[in-house]
């Protein structure tokens, strides 16, 4: 099964800039912008094709970030909401058949977990799967090809909005990924 890595990075990130941050796709995390973050711990991972799905201010975006192995995808239907955006990142893996999802923002997100969900989506364990952290559901999320036509076409909930995933990937042992809303 061939399985794509896919960025969430295209949103306005409204409450961080409306605090004063800027855009947030490039807040400083580690010297260097934040969804650097994100793109570097999804290349510690082996995967068949790499997406970042980027929209507000995309240009500003791709003239600071280093994208490496990953192919930039300009949604301009962004301000349709985080579905939208989640249906255009796996249209562009046009030759996988499942995605691992990672929000831009994830502060925390950990190799092991986007690790543990590949390798639960490759071996077909369900075709909605979700990491389960002490807290509860989360990120990375990996979905079958099966699945993205079920995907909302707008809106915030994103895979949220299938329901339940049908296998979950114990994460309890790794801190939970966090995101970044409003600047330090």
């Amino acid at each position: 099964m061939r399985v794509g890595a896919l960025v969430l990075a295209a949103g306005e990130g409204r409450r961080y800039r409306e605090a004063g941050g800027g855009i947030k796709q490039l807040a400083p995390m580690g010297g260097r912008p934040l969804v650097e973050g994100a793109l570097r711990v999804l290349d510690a991972v082996a995967f068949d094709d790499r997406v970042v799905v980027l929209g507000y201010e995309a240009d500003e975006v791709l003239e600071a970030i280093e994208v490496g192995g990953f192919r930039p995808v300009v949604h301009e239907g962004w301000a349709a909401g985080m579905a939208s955006s989640l249906r255009a990142g796996p249209a562009a893996l046009d030759e996988c058949d499942a995605a691992v999802v990672v929000l831009g923002d994830a502060v925390g997100i950990d190799e092991r977990a986007v690790a543990r969900v590949a390798e639960a989506i490759r071996a077909g364990e369900g075709s909605f799967v979700a990491s389960r952290y002490r807290g509860g559901w989360s990120h990375p999320v990996g979905l079958a090809r099966a699945r993205w036509d079920d995907l909302p076409p707008t809106g915030e909930q994103g895979a949220r909005a299938l329901g339940l995933p049908d296998y979950d990937v114990d994460c309890g042992d790794l801190p939970e990924p966090g995101d970044l809303d409003v600047p330090d």
